[in-house]
């Protein structure tokens, strides 16, 4: 019944009547309808306005773009190949075994 009843809040059903309101097919039918739409109607609201807040947080915290200048050149000393790091270098030596 607890189950029913937060379901039933969600959908924005007048708790007090409910289950008078469900002996009317018709009328249970239309409420039903109208309050899932809206329930739905929500759910899409409070994504998009996560979505927004996600959206703004992570332009505010941008760093602003550094310049990289490599220091370290790792060459092969078989073909002179260049490396961006010592763990490719040495993945690529062992092409020349």
């Amino acid at each position: 019944m607890d189950n029913i009843k937060t379901h039933l809040r969600k959908c924005r059903f007048n708790l007090n009547n409910w289950e008078e309101v469900a002996l009317n097919r018709n009328l249970w039918s239309r409420m039903v309808y109208e309050g899932t739409a809206q329930q739905e109607t929500d759910l899409h609201r409070a994504a998009e306005e996560k979505r927004q807040q996600r959206k703004e947080r992570s332009t505010t915290k941008m760093a602003p773009p550094t310049t990289t200048t490599r220091t370290t050149i790792h060459k092969c000393p078989h073909c002179n190949r260049t490396c961006g790091s010592r763990i490719g270098l040495y993945s690529h030596l062992k092409t020349h075994k």
